[in-house]
């Protein structure tokens, strides 16, 4: 028989003992005070349909913390949050057969190409992201859910720095092969 899914205890590292005991005391109090939402997002997952919404909250454990702090907009009320992230993930695996490889849309030329998988930086922005990328380097990344109105929302846009080269100098030179059209404004054409 399959393992019931129960909401993940974080592992909290930390030299001084008493910040694990308030990051622990602030974990526990969020749990409680959200605890209708985890019991939703528990019984959801636990539903035999469910399985490979299960699966993926079982491999990424972080994810499911969502449910009790802010999921890509901070409007949703916590019921809203929870559905949106519960739907997000359902309608992102059922979208994205090619998971948990990177699919590529489009390339400019060797250098720049745009990739759509995983949001492997912050999951409170949402799962699924849009990443530009100069010869392997992330150079933008446009983070985005899916909301229950079945839209996309577009939680965050930012960029990457490195190093090795200057990020202003590889938008300029993407600006020009996109006949002016930026960077930024590039991935939010994308996205619609």
């Amino acid at each position: 028989m399959n393992k019931k899914f129960s909401y993940p205890i974080p592992n909290f590292t930390d030299r001084r003992k008493s910040i694990i005991f308030w990051r622990y005391l602030r974990f526990q109090a969020r749990k409680i005070l959200y605890f209708p939402q985890v019991r939703l997002l528990e019984k959801t997952l636990n539903k035999e349909k469910n399985k490979h919404l299960k699966d993926f909250f079982s491999q990424r454990p972080y994810a499911c913390y969502n449910a009790t702090r802010r999921f890509c907009d901070k409007s949703f009320k916590a019921n809203e949050r929870v559905k949106t992230l519960i739907y997000d993930v359902d309608k992102g695996l059922a979208c994205f057969k090619f998971l948990p490889e990177e699919q590529i849309i489009f390339s400019f030329d060797e250098d720049f190409e745009l990739f759509l998988g995983y949001n492997y930086n912050v999951c409170e922005e949402g799962f699924w992201a849009f990443s530009l990328k100069f010869k392997k380097y992330t150079i933008l990344q446009c983070n985005f859910c899916f909301t229950l109105e079945n839209n996309l929302l577009l939680s965050c846009i930012q960029g990457h720095k490195y190093k090795d080269f200057n990020i202003l100098e590889i938008n300029k030179i993407l600006t020009k092969k996109c006949h002016g059209l930026r960077p930024v404004a590039l991935l939010i054409e994308c996205s619609k």
